[in-house]
């Protein structure tokens, strides 16, 4: 074998971008799937309005990119505190709810 053809083999068992992404993405919905029961069961038995300005705060860190520790847990905290609205919330094609307060 030659070389080019050890890299061409090499580079063949590395998945394309877009299939990276694709598990990437499925991977992430995963441990939310896991975090957002977590953060709905925190906040069970809570007042509402001290859930909506946790809420509020929770969508600020999201939606600005603020620098803090734990992104991935205060969006998984957002949509938890989401879930607690009437409907509740669907993210990433998965929806979640509470319905019973």
């Amino acid at each position: 074998m030659t070389s080019t053809e050890e890299m061409r083999f090499d580079l063949a068992a590395w998945p394309r971008p877009a299939e990276r992404d694709v598990q990437s993405r499925d991977a992430f919905v995963e441990a939310l799937r896991a975090a957002v029961p977590l953060w709905m069961a925190h906040w069970w038995g809570s007042p509402p309005a001290v859930r909506e300005a946790r809420g509020r705060y929770c969508g600020q860190v999201v939606e600005l990119g603020v620098q803090v520790r734990g992104p991935f847990n205060r969006l998984a905290e957002a949509v938890a505190i989401a879930a607690y609205e009437p409907g509740g919330v669907r993210v990433f094609g998965q929806r979640w709810e509470v319905r019973d307060r």
